[in-house]
């Protein structure tokens, strides 16, 4: 037979484990790329020129990379 105090006991338990596990997980850090050559490179590291939509709608960026004029679409890395 289940009894209050087991009911209590149950809930403090699954809430001291719920916070615990809230306190572990920290949210990723998002980082907006462009890639080059393959490579995601943070789009702090280059030299914004202009943005657009391409035809399906992602975010075209126009940028200067080790002197030369690109273009990529804005990715996010997770770190």
């Amino acid at each position: 037979m289940f009894f209050k105090k087991d009911f209590d006991y149950y809930k403090k338990f699954s809430m001291v484990t719920s916070m615990k596990f809230e306190e572990e997980i920290e949210a990723p850090e998002e980082i907006s790329c462009v890639i080059v050559n393959g490579e995601k490179i943070p789009v702090d590291n280059v030299e914004f020129l202009n943005v657009e939509e391409d035809v399906y709608g992602r975010d075209l960026m126009t940028f200067v990379y080790n002197g030369e004029t690109r273009q990529s679409c804005i990715v996010k890395q997770y770190r």
